[in-house]
C-alpha cells in the first residue's frame, strides 16, 4: 500500500506541514493505493495499517 497526500506519495517517517484550520475545522486530503514493488504479481490477499502522529500547536 502506498499512502497519498493531494495524490502525490508520502514520504514515510518524515515531518509534514499540512496546513491550518481557520474554522475550527482540518480535512486531510489523505487516500491509500495499491503499490507494485516487483516486477511480478501474484493474486493473494493484502492488509494494510497506516499510524501517524499530529501534533497542533
Amino acid at each position: 500500500m502506498q499512502l497519498l497526500y493531494h495524490r502525490q506519495p508520502v514520504v514515510l517517517n518524515h515531518e509534514m506541514t499540512l496546513g491550518s484550520a481557520s474554522a475550527g475545522r482540518f480535512t486531510l486530503p489523505l487516500t491509500a493505493r495499491y503499490y507494485q514493488t516487483r516486477s511480478r504479481i501474484t493474486a493473494g490477499q493484502v492488509s494494510a495499517v497506516a499510524t501517524y502522529t499530529l501534533h497542533y500547536d
